[in-house]
């Protein structure tokens, strides 16, 4: 086999074990094909091309994440093998896929690129993040050149100067020799530092094909035919009066892409909209960000004024900033509209998941819900009248927080909690109140099945699992019926104590053994040393153990 091949992969010799790290496409069809005719240590020269060309693929060490060596400057050192290999030379100068993502950080490269990859579609890329300022008028001009010469080639276009201000400078120019038509693009990523405008003449012949567009800080005058027919629409403003969308524009731009898959808006909603309602039957993702407290209370506002399918997943992100109340009365309001059957295209909103998450450092939290066909715990759903959520998640990163012990109440007097059948609250390890206010709700259930709880939460959660939670209507604990009668999975994480746990475990699982079955599976996690003397004991009272400690 070819020495310089052989050093790339990593291998003496062409065997069915040398494959193991290519694509599993390949070990399908062209694997065997090429060794029905025999011999392993067949010569390079003889192999089929399809085999090189996955090989070449497969064997280059690209890494775009380094910040020293973009992604096409990896590929041209890689490529210098191709010097004194002519069989690797020929696979990779004829293999036009291999051309196509220019980037614009090494210009002249990028141009050997577009040529090698003709007539081929490309993917362009013009970023400041690793260039110079010679670099950016370089980049610039070539960037230029494809634009005006290439525009019917250009599949993919990402403009992102970052944080180098002086990349826009050298963006005007080239962005008016884009005049179109872009037959060929599907995607368009405009992103700025600062507020800024696309030149009057910026694809004035049109992109018929363009269907995901991103604008960040970017402005496209609302009657564009860019936004026409779009299947994902991503649009970042930064909140000032001047930039943002009135409500009929914002209307006219959902009216003009009826088949819109994925909305995310930020800083460029109205202040109101009209009293017009949009229905977005294929909508899949719908994110609302929130710069500020009344722009959060607007993107609440619109989820009365578009109708969308059950299956759609919503992103809500709200500030927190200083004000306690916030957030359980956003959440309230959230959950009022997601939940009311004026939201959705038929039947009363059916929901399966459910993911809240807090985190302190951000000053915002995150409304997640949707509901997914696919899943199997939908099985369990007898009724789409009824409000279901069956996956509950919470993420919660500061104890301290003053609002999110208001959030968990309002979530728990809003939410249906009619068909759950998974609850995962690891991150509220150190809060054990709201964990009563969160299984007093659902401690009861006859379909949850699985728990999964850390930290101090984890003693609490065992005392209720062998006695309940006292409430106004189930008198005192220890009532006949134990709580949580369906549970078959506890997954407990980050418990110090292992006497301690171990003991309370033993205890609940017993008890439970012998009044109504045995926990089916108990999985720990990052809880310490475990012995074999406390397998055996666990082993007694559990179905199955999964333990991620060390065993003495």
């Amino acid at each position: 086999m070819c020495s310089c091949v052989s050093a790339s992969l990593g291998i003496n010799e062409l065997k069915p074990s040398a494959f193991d790290n290519l694509d599993k496409a390949f070990d399908s069809e062209i694997v065997p094909k090429f060794f029905i005719k025999g011999h392993p240590k067949t010569s390079i020269s003889s192999l089929p091309t399809e085999i090189l060309e996955i090989i070449f693929m497969h064997s280059m060490p690209i890494d775009g994440t380094s910040y020293s060596t973009p992604p096409s400057k990896a590929l041209a050192q890689w490529l210098s093998v191709t010097h004194v290999c002519r069989y690797w030379r020929k696979v990779a100068l004829n293999y036009k896929d291999l051309w196509t993502q220019l980037d614009l950080r090494l210009p002249n490269f990028a141009l050997q690129m577009l040529e090698r990859s003709n007539p081929k579609p490309v993917e362009l890329e013009f970023t400041a993040q690793y260039g110079s300022k010679s670099g950016l008028r370089r980049g610039a001009r070539v960037l230029k050149k494809i634009l005006g010469d290439h525009a019917s080639r250009i599949r993919c276009l990402s403009i992102n100067p970052g944080y180098r201000i002086g990349g826009y400078e050298f963006l005007d120019d080239a962005l008016e020799a884009f005049i179109g038509p872009a037959t060929n693009l599907y995607k368009l990523e405009l992103i700025a530092i600062a507020w800024d405008e696309v030149p009057d003449g910026f694809l004035r012949y049109g992109a018929p094909r363009l269907a995901e567009l991103l604008l960040q800080d970017f402005h496209i005058p609302p009657d564009s035919p860019l936004l026409s027919n779009l299947k994902d629409l991503t649009w970042y403003g930064n909140g000032e009066p001047h930039v943002m969308l009135s409500g009929e524009e914002f209307f006219d731009i959902l009216r003009k892409s009826p088949d819109l898959e994925a909305l995310s808006v930020q800083g460029i909603l109205p202040s109101s909209f009209p009293s017009d309602i949009i229905t977005l039957s294929c909508l899949q993702g719908l994110c609302l960000d929130s710069h500020s407290q009344s722009e959060a209370v607007v993107a609440l506002d619109l989820c009365n004024h578009i109708i969308f399918p059950e299956k759609t997943k919503l992103n809500l992100f709200v500030p927190y900033q200083s004000y306690p109340l916030t957030l359980a009365n956003a959440t309230f309001s959230f959950f009022s509209r997601y939940f009311s059957p004026a939201s959705s295209t038929t039947n009363p909103r059916l929901v399966n998941t459910l993911r809240i998450e807090a985190t302190d450092d951000s000053h915002d939290f995150l409304i997640e819900a949707w509901y997914d066909r696919v899943s199997s715990t939908t099985l369990l759903v007898e009724s789409v009248d009824r409000l279901s959520p069956i996956y509950i998640h919470f993420e919660y990163d500061d104890d301290s927080w003053p609002p999110f012990p208001q959030l968990m109440t309002t979530v728990v007097q809003t939410v249906p909690f009619a068909a759950l059948e998974t609850f995962d609250i690891r991150d509220l390890s150190h809060q054990p109140s709201i964990l009563e206010t969160l299984l007093g709700a659902v401690c009861w259930s006859a379909t949850l099945k699985h728990i999964y709880v850390g930290g101090l939460c984890a003693y609490r959660l065992l005392d209720i699992l062998q006695t309940g939670i006292p409430t106004k209507s189930n008198g005192l604990s220890g009532q006949a019926e134990l709580p949580f009668p369906a549970l078959e999975t506890l997954l407990v994480t980050s418990v110090d104590d292992r006497p301690l746990l171990l003991r309370s475990m033993l205890r609940v699982f017993r008890f439970r053994l012998e009044n109504r079955g045995p926990i089916r599976k108990l999985l720990l996690r990052c809880c310490g040393l475990v012995s074999r003397a406390d397998i055996e004991l666990l082993e007694e009272v559990v179905g199955e153990i999964d333990w991620d400690g060390d065993r003495s």
